[in-house]
């Protein structure tokens, strides 16, 4: 199958495509110049591998929580490309990806996962490795304090995330360590077997926090 993934979900962003056992993938420049990198980085991946965007089987993006400029432009972009070529879509909660992104890179089985939603706030969830090698959800993502996430009990947790760094002691200690890390798009691809395809049009994006909160940009 040939898939693109697009993650803007937060200040890395990065695109990756899969044409069958093949797998490349470019990360991006600051948040806020990946706007005007995505297009021309799809358009060199496919190039790349002779492919153009009707041949793709799938596209699947980072659908929150996490930037609300980052979730609008992979939107807007997955938008413009499915509905150009008739392309199913995914998308994966963001958390979810980053839980992924910790098992492939650090072996992480238990990852307690919170990034800084600002405004004193985070977004956070916890997952467990499967037997399929997938992390599934435990408790899946919220918008809270950092200090309430005190209340949560995970001793045998690895913490990633930018609210480790961003919130110090406000976020419980018990945790193994806590690394930075942000989700990737390669891992987006990896999540697929456990996310439903849908239209364009049935896509729900997951902001957590209502549009009429955000009055910092990002």
């Amino acid at each position: 199958m040939n898939m693109l993934a697009i993650e803007t979900s937060s200040s890395k962003g990065s695109i990756a495509l899969q044409v069958g056992n093949l797998l490349r993938q470019v990360v991006l420049a600051q948040q806020r110049q990946q706007l005007t990198e995505i297009l021309p980085t799809i358009d060199s991946l496919l190039s790349q591998q002779h492919l153009q965007v009707r041949q793709l089987d799938a596209l699947v993006f980072s659908a929150g929580a996490g930037s609300f400029t980052g979730i609008r432009i992979a939107l807007g972009i997955a938008q413009g490309l499915a509905l150009a070529a008739d392309i199913p879509v995914a998308v994966v909660p963001s958390l979810q990806a980053l839980a992924q992104t910790a098992w492939r890179l650090h072996r992480y089985q238990h990852v307690f996962c919170c990034i800084n939603a600002y405004m004193q706030q985070i977004y956070a969830a916890t997952y467990k490795l499967h037997g399929d090698q997938l992390m599934h959800p435990v408790v899946t993502g919220q918008l809270l304090s950092p200090k309430a996430v005190r209340q949560w009990r995970l001793p045998n947790y690895h913490g990633v995330g930018d609210a480790w760094q961003a919130y110090g002691n406000s976020l419980q200690s018990n945790v193994i360590d806590k690394t930075l890390l942000f989700p990737e798009a390669q891992d987006l691809l990896t999540l697929l077997p456990i996310i439903k395809m849908a239209a364009i049009d049935d896509v729900v994006v997951h902001y957590l926090r209502g549009k009429s909160a955000w009055q910092r940009p990002d």
